[in-house]
């Protein structure tokens, strides 16, 4: 009796062991592709606001060109490489890809892109929450790995958020600017017909 119940625990123990390996393999995968997760929905929820989504998209494919810029800037590497090999031979002349170095975490600023970017655009709580969450799970995910070190993932999500704000302030005042250009033009017209109205009222007269 007590070696079934014995037997019974162990197997009990087995399953909650592989559920909770199975569960953790799966938020690895959400962390890996969470700025793809997020650039999709982000799309999704803003698809009947063109104007944002057109800066969203244009913005984030520049956000991924500013990383690769700000590596090749800074040149430090990740924490899982060799650093004093990586300066070795970058002394020696070798040269790298962009993705031998860490400063700043791309996976952060994207994500962190993305998020500052949907919450100033639809100023939703609850979806920034959603987003907020995917992000933290990037940035553990990142630090887990040893795939930056700490102030590469905090670098990271200060980057992104500090660019989403300028698009998004870039993408507000071309909608300000069209739509006061639009008045101008509508108080245009209406001058235009009062005038031809008064000179047909004259002719009248």
């Amino acid at each position: 009796m007590a070696s079934s119940s014995s037997l019974l625990l162990f197997d009990i123990m087995k399953s909650l062991e592989h559920f909770f390996t199975t569960f953790i393999t799966l938020l690895d995968y959400v962390a890996i592709f969470a700025p793809n997760i997020l650039f999709i929905l982000t799309i999704i929820l803003l698809k009947s606001k063109s104007n944002l989504l057109f800066y969203y998209v244009s913005g984030s494919f520049i956000n991924v060109l500013l990383n690769i810029l700000l590596k090749l800037l800074f040149k430090q590497p990740r924490p899982k490489e060799d650093i004093k090999l990586v300066h070795l031979l970058h002394s020696n002349g070798e040269r790298f890809g962009f993705d031998t170095y860490g400063m700043p975490s791309g996976h952060t600023q994207t994500t962190f892109f993305s998020l500052t970017y949907i919450y100033l655009s639809l100023q939703n709580l609850r979806i920034a929450v959603v987003y907020f969450a995917l992000c933290l799970l990037t940035m553990y995910q990142r630090l887990k790995y040893k795939n930056h070190t700490f102030w590469q993932v905090i670098v990271g999500a200060l980057v992104g958020s500090f660019f989403a704000f300028l698009v998004y302030k870039m993408c507000k005042v071309n909608i300000i600017g069209r739509v006061e250009s639009k008045e101008d033009d509508d108080y245009v017209g209406m001058m235009t017909i009062f005038e031809n109205g008064l000179m047909e009222l004259e002719f009248v007269l």
